[in-house]
């Protein structure tokens, strides 16, 4: 029963005697990740008890502190994500989606605190798996999503129809399927392609594709801030299912490469590239 609680409960390990300065510093490593899982708890419960709920076709809404929302525009946002779905093939009845608009930095930073620390306040979306996406400082009146941190400017319904596309993932293949096998290319790079025409609209793709290799982005639309790297996904991906006739169960069981697409994408546009992209 006492390691049973001692495993619940890390900090009872410090009450053992001959508690050697290594364990005590991983006992401390381990009372910090309870205390972070406990604030994410509380605060996950405090947004849901405190926010307002609306419920759109496909979506149950939680908006936290901001009176203004009006029904139809969540509406208007949900038409716009739902659309990008059925375009690219997907059946939005085979998810639930709980979106919360969390519309305060502090509790966003304890829902997602790894997160907040590492993107120095650029993230905006966070997706618990196929429970719950969380948005901060979402402005639906005007269609757009920011964050504090570096000012990021997305459209809200791209930025929630990129999450919703998250929801499919670990609803189709699981979560120890997209953490441990799923390519990290295609796991943003999915969701960025059926979202594609909702960042950029239509533009030229081959230019587009030099353009970010160079990271010029002379291509990309005002207030598109769509990352680099997500972009190069996304192209990828399009290719792959376009083009290599490829599906998207390959892709996400990592049955195609990263440098085969890449190699094939580039050899199709007639694009050269100097030096290896990063990937994960």
């Amino acid at each position: 029963m006492k390691r049973i609680l001692a495993i619940i409960f890390p900090f009872l390990k410090l009450k053992e005697k001959n508690v050697t300065t290594t364990k005590r510093f991983f006992t401390y490593i381990e009372i910090l990740g309870f205390v972070l899982v406990l604030l994410m708890a509380l605060s996950i419960s405090y947004l849901f008890v405190s926010s307002t709920h609306i419920k759109t076709q496909y979506i149950d809404w939680y908006i936290f502190r901001d009176n203004d929302v009006q029904e139809h525009r969540l509406r208007e946002i949900e038409s716009r994500a739902v659309n990008a779905f059925r375009k690219a093939g997907i059946d939005c009845n085979e998810c639930k989606f709980n979106i919360i608009l969390v519309n305060s930095d502090l509790l966003y930073a304890l829902i997602n605190p790894l997160q907040a620390v590492r993107k120095n306040g650029s993230e905006f979306a966070s997706t618990y798996g196929e429970w719950a996406v969380f948005l901060k400082h979402a402005d639906t009146g005007a269609n757009k999503c920011i964050a504090d941190g570096k000012h990021i400017v997305e459209n809200l319904d791209a930025a929630l129809a990129h999450e919703m596309v998250h929801v499919f993932q670990y609803h189709k293949y699981g979560i120890l399927e997209m953490i441990f096998r799923a390519p990290y290319w295609v796991k943003e790079g999915y969701p960025t392609y059926v979202t594609y025409n909702m960042y950029l609209g239509k533009v030229d793709e081959k230019k587009l594709l030099r353009s970010i290799i160079l990271r010029s982005y002379r291509e990309l639309p005002e207030q598109t801030h769509i990352s680099y790297s997500y972009l190069i996904y996304a192209l990828m991906v399009k290719h792959a299912i376009e083009k290599m006739h490829k599906s998207i169960d390959e892709l996400h069981e990592g049955k195609v490469s990263y440098d085969e697409v890449l190699g094939s994408l580039l050899e199709a546009y007639g694009v050269a590239m100097k030096k290896q992209l990063k990937h994960r």
